[in-house]
């Protein structure tokens, strides 16, 4: 099946968007802890090493965070913090408002990002990323957020050494990953995600910054253990305050992105066979055709099921 690098897209008035941003930047109460719906609390077993990540086994509660499973719940970081002890060491990204650098604080590698354009449009998106991080911890689906300072400005957030999703190929050709379990596994996570974000306690959620294949994966970090967490979190409107747009659109994207995490390799291909009916009824042309994130996640989890058995007796 061929790989699909464009997507087609409504596009979206830069003054609705402003607006929406105006009206819901908000910052949640630190007693109040996302719950996930639809999903289980554990993951199910997803590789044939017997690997499990459990949902919040790397996270302490909201205002807090943990960094290398060290077990100690640090407080995020104020605005004192931020500008006296995250020490810039090498820049690493760059997007259209903000630059990113690998940082140190106390022992640890943290990401740092600043905000290189100080118009107001600009300041506001980035604090939209900032909120959207706050209120979506603690979660296995979002980078970890560490501390914001609007004043700065500056953003740090958990450093992830595997850089974002686009970079999938090389980074498992040279953890020696590149097999069919890993990348399903890896697009089982991004899958999830998309769900996550369109139940979520605080509303119904589009990723609509991305309007092509690589964009959109670079939206997304790779983690150490080879999941996947978004971490791209500045336009993320809710779906009933935008008209002609809903979360349909994510669901346009996914076979796309998996059938370019799958890979070329013939049990990636085979994988793609198998949801290739799911994938049709996702690249419906009317919106109200495609099934909703639940219901691809219940097709990707029975795929996967099937898909252990193959590699069962393969093995």
């Amino acid at each position: 099946m061929a790989i699909k690098y464009t997507f087609y897209f409504i596009l979206i008035p830069a003054f609705t968007a402003i607006v929406l941003f105006i009206f819901r930047i908000q910052i949640p109460s630190d007693n109040h802890i996302p719950r996930m719906r639809g999903i289980h609390s554990s993951w199910i077993q997803e590789h044939e090493t017997g690997y499990q990540f459990n949902d919040y086994d790397r996270h302490c509660r909201k205002g807090y965070f943990q960094l290398n499973n060290d077990g100690v719940c640090h407080p995020w970081l104020t605005c004192k913090d931020i500008q006296y002890n995250v020490t810039p060491i090498k820049r690493i990204g760059e997007g259209g408002i903000k630059k990113v650098y690998l940082a140190s604080w106390k022992e640890y590698n943290v990401s740092l990002v600043r905000l290189h354009h100080k118009d107001w449009i600009s300041q506001l998106l980035f604090s939209s990323q900032a909120n959207n991080m706050q209120q979506f911890q603690p979660s296995p689906f979002v980078t970890q957020f560490l501390g914001f300072c609007p004043s700065f400005p500056a953003l740090v957030t958990e450093y992830h050494r595997f850089g974002s999703l686009d970079n999938i190929n090389r980074i498992l050709k040279e953890q020696n990953e590149d097999n069919v379990a890993t990348r399903f596994r890896i697009s089982l996570d991004y899958v999830k995600i998309i769900n996550f974000l369109h139940s979520s306690p605080t509303g119904t959620h589009v990723m609509c910054d991305s309007s092509n294949l690589n964009k959109t994966l670079s939206q997304f970090l790779v983690t150490s253990d080879l999941h996947v967490v978004v971490n791209d979190l500045d336009m993320l409107p809710v779906t009933p305050h935008m008209a002609h747009f809903d979360e349909k659109t994510d669901i346009w994207k996914i076979p796309a992105v998996v059938e370019y995490l799958m890979g070329n390799g013939f049990y990636g291909r085979h994988v793609v066979f198998m949801l290739s009916k799911l994938h049709q009824k996702c690249r419906s042309i009317d919106p109200k055709l495609r099934p909703t994130a639940a219901e691809v996640l219940k097709g990707y989890l029975d795929v996967q099921q099937r898909l252990k058995v193959i590699l069962s007796n393969n093995s």
